[in-house]
């Protein structure tokens, strides 16, 4: 199986003993394949723990003080090393949100005996790495007696059987034998660590364990692997459309449905089905609903089903009423008529869909809050949330010039692509990281991927990829991403193409730019036109996989831009089409050797960088006189570019005008500061050029900038011009724009040309 020799692969690629004990303490805790991080921290700790207590090494002498002085290293110290190390290694565990997770596609394709397998093979790679590098492995179950065993069993029977964890562990896949005494089971690994007083279940467990029981008399029972005697057809988090008209199933399920009712359901079509859940009986419809679309839409469908759906809201109480109260609190605080709500991963719920190997039958599986999660509610304001980004990426020991931030937020969320330019090492790429880590992207999620540019790109298929000389399609380095945000629209993804501009920005990137603004609103999702269609493919297995993937709004693009005489220039084209925010300033004296540590947001999802503006049609009819207003300025600085062709199309009006309403409502940064930066990013970064117009227009626009006049008749201004922007900078309107329109007028005087990148 793909999965469990991925995961063996990743095993033996490790340098000390950490990445075995992380697996299997998730192996050992993970109960839907979730485990809570300070519950995996215990395990690792009790792990190392075991093996001090009985005076063993605790690893190789060159180890981590951390972990060699594990007894008196507190459980944060642990905590952030542990997150820091083997985990930030692990691709296939994921922890955020105080989660540690498996990808659920992944985990579902996990069963018992897979399991069982991968837990063997762990702790063989933890015996044989002890023998190699320490003094021996040494955690062979100790020597006890039946009546040993007998206490434990009966411990367990008061303290642990109906506790949460315990109270249903046969329906457990991590479980794959137990221990069989007066009718009653009991989990083998459990017994042995309470008898043995151990801290985890540290010794080696599986078959070992197994006969180590059954030479003292008990009876060792295999668990009947259930889900292998059925298959599973459908698992999907439950959502709103379940609890009033239906379930819309995903492309890669129809063939699974119409395998288990052995025929297909034409488009237009529906077929009586029936679901059994637990011991009631439901008539609903499976129905291939004619979207006129490329691709079909396969619902099960049940809105006049009053019992079973009063049955979804009774059974997925804590969905519910969350889905109900977040869509009330976007419809009134951000005027979305249908918005889209997710459940936070900590508190989801499931319904598992099986065969019944009759046609048109299934059995359902309800997988609902047992342990009532408090579902987390972003109570915070985008502004509040701004606040703590800054902080935390203070925390990491980086400052940025005040507003900048703002502006970052404001620029992705008026468009998902930005530009981040200027000289090298002002912290581009680092802006990106710490902002997408701040509000829970990251490498380890797979919601955070930098790609390097490489020189040599000529065209798209270096981002989107190629067919090979077989006809296989080879993905680029976006695609994965693209899939992951297509497949999880609630949660946020950031890609940054690291050093745009290496390579010609319009050879590699101008598909993407021009399907970029194809985006268009799609019930409660903003989509692009497709990226990949199906004649791009020549294989079958490339059209299912790939065919259909467009940019989703929840994708944010940033790339940073050295501009130096190593790089490329960009065009108005792709200036026209992105913010593109300067870096210029360095404040080498600006650190802080005493910040303290602080964590990222816990939940943050794509409503906070998510456009609610496509068309100035999107705009409410209160707005009309800001936008007015707005407008108003733009058309004197347009009257002005006019003179050179410079001035700006529909596309740039609109993009300022939304930035500047969606700083208006949030109330991040004052009017003025707000426009600056967009003369800075919109406007300004169009002028170049060598006649003495433009000397003219950048003096005309250094009088709207600032509302100080100087002579087009003297030869040189630069420095008076520089001076006076300078001795009234904070009398200014806009001095951000004002002193980069000085620096570029001295410029021209100095070269007999000038440009935005000095």
């Amino acid at each position: 199986m793909k999965v469990i020799e991925s995961i063996k692969s990743d095993l033996n690629n490790y340098q000390k003993s950490y990445k075995f004990i992380v697996y299997k303490a998730f192996f050992d805790l993970a109960n839907t394949g979730i485990v809570k991080i300070n519950d995996l921290i215990k395990y690792f700790q009790g792990f190392y723990l075991d093996r001090k207590v009985r005076e063993l090494d605790v690893e190789e002498e060159n180890t981590a003080s951390q972990i060699k002085n594990i007894e008196s290293t507190s459980f944060n110290q642990l905590k952030n090393y542990v997150r820091r190390m083997p985990l930030d290694k692990i691709h296939y565990l994921i922890e955020a949100n105080d989660l540690v997770r498996m990808d659920q596609d992944l985990w579902s394709q996990l069963t018992r005996n897979n399991i069982f397998e991968l837990q063997e093979y762990i702790d063989q790679k933890i015996e044989d790495y002890f023998n190699e590098r320490t003094g021996g492995y040494k955690m062979a179950i100790p020597d006890m007696s039946r009546e040993e065993i007998i206490e434990a069993l009966n411990k367990f029977d008061h303290n642990y059987r109906d506790t949460e964890e315990w109270i249903d562990f046969t329906l457990d896949k991590r479980h794959k034998y137990v221990i069989k005494y007066e009718d009653k089971t009991y989990p083998v690994k459990e017994i042995i660590r309470i008898a043995g007083d151990y801290n985890v279940p540290s010794f080696s467990g599986g078959r070992e364990a197994n006969s180590y029981l059954s030479q003292r008399g008990f009876e060792i029972v295999e668990l009947d692997n259930e889900n292998s005697q059925k298959e599973l057809l459908l698992k999907k988090k439950v959502n709103w459309s379940m609890f009033n008209s239906g379930i819309t199933l995903p492309l890669d399920s129809h063939s699974k449905f119409y395998e288990a009712n052995n025929e297909i359901i034409e488009p237009g079509s529906s077929h009586k089905v029936k679901l059994l859940i637990e011991d009631q009986e439901f008539e609903i419809n499976l129905a291939n609903v004619n979207r006129n679309s490329s691709s079909e839409t396969l619902q099960l469908r049940y809105d006049s089903n009053d019992e079973l759906i009063e049955l979804l809201q009774n059974i997925f109480a804590d969905s519910y009423q969350y889905i109900v109260e977040e869509r009330e609190r976007l419809k009134e605080e951000e005027g979305k008529e249908r918005p889209y709500v997710d459940v936070p991963e900590e508190g989801a719920e499931y319904i598992k869909i099986y065969s019944s190997k009759i046609p048109y039958q299934y059995i359902v599986e309800l997988i609902s809050n047992q342990r009532k999660f408090t579902l987390y509610k972003n109570k915070l304001s985008n502004k509040e949330m701004i606040k703590e980004i800054k902080e935390y990426i203070s925390s990491k020991g980086f400052t940025y010039p005040g507003g900048l931030i703002e502006n970052f937020y404001l620029s992705l969320k008026t468009k998902p692509f930005v530009l981040l330019a200027g000289i090298s090492g002002t912290g581009k790429t680092k802006l990106v990281q710490l902002f997408a880590e701040a509000i829970g992207c990251t490498n380890q999620n797979n919601r955070f991927k930098i790609i390097p540019v490489r020189p040599d790109w000529s065209d798209g298929s270096d981002l989107l990829g190629y067919k090979n000389i077989k006809d296989k399609f080879n993905p680029g380095p976006m695609i994965d991403i693209i899939k992951d945000a297509i497949d999880e629209p609630e949660n946020i993804y950031i890609l940054c193409l690291d050093e745009m501009n290496l390579a010609r920005v319009e050879y590699y990137f101008s598909d993407l730019l021009s399907v970029m603004e194809t985006r268009a609103r799609d019930e409660e999702r903003i989509k692009s036109n497709k990226l990949l269609k199906k004649t791009d493919f020549v294989k079958e297995e490339d059209k299912e996989n790939y065919a259909g993937l467009y940019l989703p709004d929840n994708l944010y693009l940033v790339g940073t831009v050295n501009m130096d005489e190593t790089t490329h220039p960009f065009s108005k084209k792709v200036l026209d089409r992105a913010n593109t925010i300067e870096f210029s300033e360095v404040n080498l004296a600006s650190f802080d050797l005493d910040q303290e540590e602080k964590e990222s947001l816990k939940r943050v999802d794509n409503n906070f960088l998510q456009s609610n503006y496509i068309t100035l049609n999107d705009c409410k009819e209160a707005d009309k006189g800001f936008i007015k207003e707005v407008i108003d300025k733009l058309i004197d600085i347009n009257d002005i570019l006019k003179k050179e062709n410079l001035h700006v199309g529909y596309r740039v009006r609109d993009e300022i005008l939304f930035y500047m309403l969606y700083n208006q409502q949030e109330e991040l940064i004052s009017l003025e500061d707000a426009f600056d930066f967009q003369i800075m990013q919109k406007i300004l970064p169009r002028i170049q050029g060598s006649s003495y117009l433009i000397k003219n227009i950048l003096i005309d626009l250094v009088k709207v900038t600032s509302g100080m006049g100087f002579s087009k008749e003297e030869t040189i201004i630069g420095d008076q011009v520089i001076d006076g922007i300078e001795k009234n900078n904070n009398k200014i309107p806009y001095p951000r724009s004002s002193k980069k329109l000085a620096y570029m007028i001295k410029r021209f005087e100095e070269d007999g040309f000038t440009a935005y990148w000095l």
